[in-house]
């Protein structure tokens, strides 16, 4: 499974709703706690505690990469080995 990231290590709103017509539908941002075990091309793999396969993560242009306190940080700093907390919607 693969998911597409809005942000690595930024939180964002918990709960964004959409009205379309009759339709209601829920936007939910949740995180991923882990090591990177592959970063590249598109594709982001990240191994925690609670899954034993990696999870795999999709990212784009528009993903933002903070550090532990907010900060914006290059993306050239994300690498394997390295603990990270992604936030992403579902």
């Amino acid at each position: 499974m693969t998911t597409s990231l809005g942000a690595i290590l930024l939180a964002a709103g918990l709960t964004t709703q959409y009205l379309h017509a009759q339709d209601v539908k829920t936007t939910t941002t949740t995180n991923s706690v882990g090591t990177i075990t592959e970063f590249g091309g598109d594709r982001l793999l990240i191994r925690t505690e609670a899954s034993p396969e990696p999870l795999s993560y999709s990212y784009s242009t528009t993903t933002t990469y903070v550090d532990e306190t907010g900060a914006p940080v290059s993306i050239k700093t994300v690498k394997s080995g390295l603990p990270v907390t992604v936030y992403y919607t579902k």
